[in-house]
């Protein structure tokens, strides 16, 4: 009966997966996020979480991306392994290109102010979600 394959980091990769687990850590406890909230934002298991945090494991590139595309932790690709960097960007563009364009501003018929989509990283924001940038003299 074999177990689960555990992916381990070489004694080369092993710094940079430690630091990071550590910034990943930091990030959720500063973004007061369970391991289980950020389980559930990027479809992982809250073991993964734990796994990676304590270097108990190896993260795929896809897990890495994952965590990246979660704008809660605000961790950015230079919080990547050094070595995954290029796929991982590679990986995050073809993301973006998939979401698609925002909206474009309009303008509000009540105030006249500009209206433009709302980028703020909130669970309840939506691409139809706008914020006023600055009412006109008009």
């Amino acid at each position: 009966m074999s177990g689960p394959v555990m992916f381990r980091a070489t004694d080369e990769e092993r710094p940079e997966f430690a630091r990071f687990g550590m910034r990943l850590r930091y990030a959720r406890l500063a973004a007061k996020l369970s391991r289980s909230a950020v389980a559930q934002k990027t479809k992982l298991s809250d073991a993964t979480i734990k796994f990676i945090e304590t270097q108990r494991t190896r993260p795929t590139l896809q897990t890495v991306a994952a965590l990246l595309g979660v704008p809660q932790l605000g961790l950015d690709l230079e919080d990547a392994p050094s070595f995954m960097r290029d796929a991982l960007a590679s990986i995050l563009n073809q993301q973006r290109r998939i979401a698609g364009p925002m909206p474009v501003s309009i303008l509000c018929p009540h105030c006249r102010g500009v209206l433009i989509p709302c980028t703020e990283p909130h669970d309840y924001c939506t691409q139809t979600s706008y914020r006023i940038v600055a009412p006109s003299s008009a």
